[in-house]
């Protein structure tokens, strides 16, 4: 892996992901009609050591709605908080519960609601060697594929899901590292070309650098604090690192020893190591951290919303929303987070965690309503009902715990080498991140 991504790298990186998804790609006249497509954008991530090392690769899925309103669930809503947490047993936090009985959340595309405008990326991780991109951009498309004809055959038993879908991706990498090294990328991505038309699941695919302009990682930036706020194992990571960064600032220099004095004291007077610790954190989990120090910082340092971020001066200087205009601000610090090939605005470090929250939510949902049927319905007279009711909620456990244990792998274990931080870390009242949806879910063909 790669600690710094130099110019170089990046532009072959680049390169060959752009000649593979041409390779791939199978949409135009002809396919109009004839099967699903599925528009997808190959894009560059980096992670700089904060997540798992061995993390190649994920999935992004793209924005639907920021505020849906979902279908009502029989029964849900008139089940108490408390008794839904009850029925969880262990597996929802009360703010989880109370989100779904709400039917309010940001929803979020699968690969086969895709669009031209809302494309499903794949994200490729920029630390690694060409070649290693190479494998795990097209083991994924060969895992897309592999579980899209699962679904569409009516292969898929969703009694054996986890099972299933871990074996494919097992074969699926397997596969395309085997016939990658033997014949050569161009063969893998003919092969899997050739499977596409044969399944009917076309790919308008290309590559994109870079991931996300500044609209949309705005647009983001509340499901990535509902990530923050909503997954402990998360929100102790980033404090973790964060805490690290921002309590060990030092002043330090040749000047006098007056001088220096009254410097660290000017810093404990702004309380500047609070504010660092919210720059931080902004560039962790919403991608870009800024700080205005102004004309005086001893009563002019602010925090900027990492929404208001349009760009920077060559200067490195951030331009910022202005009521219907824009400003500079030329004494203003701004880091990003995950860094984007093309563009000086960083990507969360919570992205790869989007599929894991949302399906989550699913299957906390899938869960409860098993279990409130149950109760507020007896045993059913229709076998496919109560078989339904029995089984489901087992399937959602083994999901959810598959899930659970999913998070802590991409996350890895860097944090873990840092200490716990401090209870007072952020301003009063400020612990959590606001502005952030409540849940993230699945976009359903009922949701508005």
């Amino acid at each position: 892996m790669l600690e710094t991504v130099t110019q170089e790298h990046a532009d072959a990186s680049a390169r060959i992901l752009a000649e593979i998804a041409s390779g791939l790609k199978v949409v135009g006249p002809d396919t109009v009609g004839r099967g699903e497509t599925m528009v997808i954008r190959f894009s560059h991530f980096q992670h700089d050591g904060f997540l798992n090392p061995l993390l190649s690769s994920f999935s992004s899925l793209p924005l639907a709605n920021i505020d849906a309103t979902l279908p009502e669930i029989p029964h849900l809503r008139q089940t108490t908080p408390e008794k839904l947490l009850e029925l969880a047993g262990g597996w929802a936090a009360l703010d989880d519960v109370e989100a779904i009985r709400s039917r309010k959340a940001a929803t979020v595309y699968d690969p086969k609601r895709s669009k031209e405008e809302q494309p499903f990326r794949i994200m490729i991780s920029a630390n690694d060697s060409v070649e290693t991109q190479i494998v795990a951009a097209l083991s994924t498309v060969a895992s897309l594929l592999g579980r899209q004809n699962l679904i569409r055959a009516d292969q898929l038993d969703v009694t054996s899901l986890t099972d299933e879908t871990n074996r494919l991706d097992l074969t699926s990498h397997r596969g395309v590292k085997d016939a990658n090294r033997a014949f050569g990328w161009k063969f893998v991505a003919d092969q899997l070309r050739q499977q596409s038309i044969a399944q009917g699941t076309f790919l308008n695919i290309s590559y994109s650098g870079p991931a996300y302009s500044a609209k949309e990682i705005a647009e983001r930036a509340p499901l990535m604090r509902y990530i923050y706020n909503s997954r402990p194992e998360v929100r102790s990571a980033v404090d973790r690192v964060v805490a690290a960064m921002a309590t060990n600032f030092r002043v330090t220099g040749s000047a006098a020893v007056e001088v220096m004095q009254r410097a660290s004291e000017t810093v404990e007077r702004t309380l500047i190591r609070k504010y660092l610790a919210h720059f931080m954190r902004d560039l962790f989990v919403c991608g870009n951290g800024i700080l205005d120090y102004g004309d005086n910082p001893l009563t002019d340092i602010r925090l900027v919303r990492p929404e208001d971020l349009l760009g920077l001066t060559p200067e490195g200087a951030p331009i910022v929303i202005d009521g219907d205009g824009s400003k500079t601000l030329p004494k203003a610090m701004h880091l990003s987070g995950s860094d984007q090939i093309g563009s000086p605005l960083g990507v969360s470090y919570l992205e790869p965690f989007l599929e894991i929250v949302s399906e989550r939510s699913m299957w906390i949902e899938i869960l409860l309503t098993g279990r409130v049927w149950a109760i507020r319905n007896g045993v059913p007279g229709i076998p496919e009902v109560r078989r339904a009711i029995d089984l489901y909620p087992e399937i959602a456990i083994e999901r959810l715990s598959h899930l659970r244990g999913r998070l802590v792998e991409v996350l890895g274990t860097v944090s873990d080498t840092f200490a716990d931080p401090p209870k007072d870390l952020y301003f009063p009242g400020q612990a959590m991140m606001s502005p952030a949806v409540k849940r993230i879910q699945l976009a359903g063909d009922g949701a508005r």
